[in-house]
């Protein structure tokens, strides 16, 4: 028989999930329940408890206005919980020079072409530029990688087709967002980027 607390729980859920629709990400530490004002997080091992939290929480603004308030300069910046989905951002969709960042596209790109059989993703070559690229952020890693197996326009594409329209590698420097690089991790992170095999080697 169902305890009760487990029925009232479901049917909470049931009614929450069909009159405010939320979006909802489940992972196998806990459940997360997002709204536009909150986000809920119910833990795998505890089920019974759930956690309520703000979707941007004002202490983080705090500490950023506290740190960054008397410069002149221009920050981006985006904070992500992917566990509760509470976010901050400042800046988000403004474009920066985007410094060793474009390597995380990089990266990308020579995994999603990989997974298309494309090329040996284990071949010597391509695994000793790729750990020099992200590990120790070597430029000429980087280059080799963008030369032998792709192009910043190829690059480019991809990130457009991942939804990160600030992010162009044909540019000397590269340009890209805050929002386009989050965006680009928490892919990664959550298992969808490229695949999930890919995204667990690009962590």
């Amino acid at each position: 028989m169902i305890p009760k607390a487990i029925l009232l729980l479901a049917v909470f859920v049931l009614l929450f999930t069909f009159f405010i629709k939320p979006s909802l990400t489940v992972r196998a530490e806990g459940t997360t329940i997002k709204t536009n004002s909150a986000s809920f997080y119910i833990p795998a091992e505890n089920p019974l408890r759930v956690y309520k939290f703000d979707r941007a929480p004002k202490e983080i603004e705090q500490i950023v206005s506290r740190n960054i308030g008397n410069t002149d300069a221009t920050f981006g910046i985006v904070i992500k919980n992917l566990s509760t989905g509470q976010e901050y951002s400042l800046n988000a969709d403004e474009q920066f020079i985007g410094a060793s960042l474009y390597k995380l596209s990089v990266m990308y790109t020579i995994f999603r072409k990989a997974a298309k059989g494309e090329f040996d993703i284990n071949q010597a070559d391509i695994q000793n530029n790729l750990k020099s690229m992200i590990t120790v952020s070597s430029n000429e890693a980087s280059i080799n990688l963008v030369e032998k197996y792709t192009s910043w326009g190829e690059i480019t594409d991809d990130m457009r087709n991942l939804g990160l329209s600030h992010t162009d590698l044909t540019q000397n420097p590269t340009k890209t967002s805050p929002k386009d690089m989050a965006k680009l991790l928490e892919l990664i992170a959550k298992g969808e980027a490229v695949n999930f095999d890919a995204s667990y080697a690009m962590l």
